[in-house]
């Protein structure tokens, strides 16, 4: 997931992650700032009302099963283990 995000981040993605914390939507802004440990990212079940805060390196730890990226619609999403 490291990986995944310092590729994309610079092209100014939305990243959208399907991990098993549940899901986890960054802004570009977003996931700069997990990355450079500055903000911990949420995972919810389907409804953000439930976000739970992850650490960092737990979502950074994922591995990418699957990835789908839009470069039009500037969207990152992956499904992750």
């Amino acid at each position: 997931m490291g990986e995944l995000l310092r590729r994309y981040v610079s092209r100014r993605k939305e990243f959208h992650f399907m991990t098993p914390s549940g899901y986890v939507d960054l802004t570009a802004q977003d996931a700069e700032k997990v990355l450079a440990g500055e903000m911990k990212p949420k995972g919810h079940p389907g409804n953000p009302e439930y976000a739970v805060e992850l650490e960092v390196q737990e979502l950074l730890g994922f591995r990418c099963k699957e990835a789908d990226i839009r470069d039009r619609q500037g969207s990152v999403k992956a499904l992750v283990y």
